[in-house]
């Protein structure tokens, strides 16, 4: 486990880069005392294999790539 803090401001963007090959599975959290935080995180993958994002044990569906969320 690597625990970070973060500002997680509605416009908050964490890209993350890994110096090896990513983790097969990984899992975020978000814990805070305002209902209303959120935060995108960006995941450089050194290939381009399908992947699934999974909350709340249900798949989210994939979406067009916003190139103005930088």
């Amino acid at each position: 486990m690597f625990p970070v803090i973060v500002h997680a401001t509605d416009a908050s963007i964490y890209d993350l880069e890994f110096t090896g090959s990513p983790a097969k599975k990984m899992r975020f959290k978000l814990i805070s005392q305002d209902a209303g935080s959120k935060m995108t995180v960006r995941i450089k993958y050194p290939s381009a294999e399908s992947r699934a994002i999974v909350k709340d044990n249900e798949i989210v569906e994939m979406n067009a790539w916003d190139e103005s969320a930088r």
